[in-house]
């Protein structure tokens, strides 16, 4: 057993040694994914969707009319030859509404709220696939990291098997060492083919929102460095009542509802029309000429004219309540992603100068140990899961900071 202590300690240290043969790693902070964001979004048919209809509402602010389509007549009179040599036979007629600016305007302020409305939807569409594809990318960065987490882990039971193996040499040593690291060893391959699986998708996934060829192959990615800097909500608080899209989509339906009360009080007012008629005789004679006014009489219609002009009212009243209901629900996730955003920095901190180096220093005095005949291997694995789970769970972390301050960039209305 002391004859085969160097060989075990020469084989540890030499893998120890062994550089990583890494490609550099492709950093997502926030420069890269505010290029793949601007990507996304002039590709992105949803986005092309939301622009289309802020070109149709622009259409419709130069369909709003101010004169009213005039209105021709023709009338031919049946009667003896004497009659209509009198009176005419034929009655030519002309009517022509008068222009109703009161209305006209409510009516163009409307269409004018709602292209701005549609406008602030094309930010709507483009924050929540920005937004997307953030957390998509951090994922992938994410996914990459595991993947060297896993692939060290592999090579490290891939070691301990060769050492067990090594070890059958001594008469005395435990043959079901070798037998429980095969278990092992077929465990990680799995769990390291099924991260790989798991990173083809979400690659898949990344190229799908920026518009490219769905098998286009990502180089590595890696999560940026971890900061305990977090925004203060108050200052989140600011951004998030003036640049939010989706607060000025509310506030330009808002004031559509606000035209519409102003269109139902110009309708019930009276409608004035001008008329003109004349008679002509066949025979080439004018008879006469009549210049008529004529005005509706909307009291007739009371009830109706009110009940629209109450709907709209409380459409207008609706509207203002939903931006009261918007600002909490946004205030809401804007404290929910500074606190996680503050929490996961700090939790990345604590395992990175705590929980890592004392887990690292005790799997490999729990391994050395085992070389030693002085501890199992089951006490070797379970040091090294431990190990496993806190190096995934630091990325995680970190992983979990950058993704609620892109969840606070996306609130801010901007990248």
């Amino acid at each position: 057993m002391l004859r085969l202590l160097p060989i075990f300690l020469s084989l540890l240290s030499v893998s120890q040694a062994a550089p990583r043969s890494a490609a550099k790693a492709r950093v997502a902070d926030a420069a890269t994914l505010a290029a793949w964001q601007a990507e996304a979004t002039h590709s992105h048919p949803t986005v092309a969707a939301a622009l289309a209809r802020v070109e149709a509402a622009r259409e419709a602010v130069g369909g709003v009319r101010l004169w009213e389509d005039p209105m021709l007549g023709l009338g031919l009179t049946g009667a003896r030859n004497s009659m209509r040599a009198d009176d005419g036979d034929i009655r030519l007629m002309a009517e022509q509404q008068l222009p109703r600016r009161g209305l006209y305007q409510a009516q163009r302020g409307k269409a004018l709220a709602e292209e701005q409305a549609a406008a602030a939807e094309v930010g709507i569409a483009g924050n929540m696939l920005e937004l997307e594809v953030a957390k998509t990318a951090l994922e992938l960065a994410l996914s990459d990291e595991v993947l060297v987490i896993e692939a060290e882990q592999l090579t490290w039971v891939e070691r301990m098997s060769t050492n067990a193996t090594e070890k059958l040499k001594d008469l005395t040593a435990n043959a079901a060492g070798p037998l429980r690291l095969k278990s092992e060893l077929t465990q990680e391959r799995q769990k390291l083919a099924a991260a790989q699986r798991e990173r083809l998708r979400l690659a898949q996934q990344l190229n799908l929102l920026l518009g490219r060829p769905v098998i286009q192959e990502w180089g590595t990615l890696a999560l940026p460095p971890v900061s305990d800097a977090a925004p203060e909500i108050s200052n989140e608080w600011k951004f998030l009542i003036a640049r939010h899209p989706r607060l000025a989509a509310l506030h330009h339906m808002a004031d559509a509802a606000g035209a519409e009360t102003a269109i139902a009080r110009e309708e019930r007012k009276p409608v004035v029309a001008i008329s003109l008629e004349s008679n002509v005789y066949s025979g080439g004679d004018l008879r006469d000429v009549m210049l008529g006014v004529r005005v509706t009489l909307p009291w007739w219609n009371k009830s109706v004219y009110d009940a629209k002009e109450a709907r709209a009212r409380l459409e207008q009243e609706a509207a203002l309540k939903d931006i009261a209901s918007a600002q909490r629900e946004l205030g809401a996730q804007a404290v929910m992603a500074t606190t996680e955003a503050r929490n996961a920095g700090r939790q990345a901190i604590a395992y990175s100068t705590e929980v890592l180096p004392d887990a690292e220093k005790a799997a490999q005095a729990v391994e050395n140990s085992w070389i030693s005949a002085t501890s199992t291997l089951a006490e070797v694995l379970e040091a090294r899961r431990s190990l496993l789970m806190a190096r995934m769970e630091q990325r995680r972390f970190v992983a979990a900071q950058q993704s609620a301050l892109a969840t606070l960039r996306a609130l801010r209305g901007g990248r």
